[in-house]
């Protein structure tokens, strides 16, 4: 285990203390800290705050299946995770949020390119499109193929 994730366990049993559920909070983190360094998450990317937080976004009974972190259009850094319910986007900057979730029905599409070091990956979605650049190629393959696969299963509501 890394000496990041052991620091983190113990700072959570810290502010958990004496909370009854804080080893099932604690096992949730674990479990999001797993899915993320599965979907080819560094350790500098579990880090930000976008990872940070994605604890208290995704719900204890969702797994991450595929999760791309990346430089925002106009903003810094954001982070796109698809899980077996929906797929969110989260983006922090400072004073300011933003949190989008999607179902897999509204998703009309993925596009993306790549100049062989990195990718830049599209969501169309029927309220809007978010796009990260700069993804990692694991985390980019990975991505799109669930996504993909996930966009096929779906029934379509025209």
């Amino acid at each position: 285990m890394s000496d990041y994730i052991v620091n983190l366990i113990k700072r959570l049993k810290i502010y958990f203390k004496g909370d009854e559920d804080s080893e099932d909070k604690i096992k949730h983190e674990m479990c999001v800290i797993e899915g993320l360094r599965d979907a080819g998450f560094s350790a500098c990317q579990l880090r930000h705050l976008e990872s940070r937080r994605l604890p208290e976004i995704v719900e204890k009974d969702e797994h991450i299946k595929a999760a791309i972190y990346g430089k925002a259009e106009l903003r810094g850094k954001a982070v796109i995770v698809a899980t077996d319910k929906r797929v969110i986007y989260f983006d922090h900057t400072p004073f300011l949020d933003t949190l989008d979730e999607f179902n897999y029905n509204v998703i009309s599409g993925i596009s993306y390119s790549t100049n062989g070091f990195s990718w830049s990956i599209t969501v169309r979605t029927r309220s809007g499109n978010r796009t990260l650049e700069g993804v990692k190629n694991n985390q980019a393959d990975k991505f799109i193929n669930y996504i993909e696969s996930v966009s096929i299963d779906q029934p379509l509501n025209i």
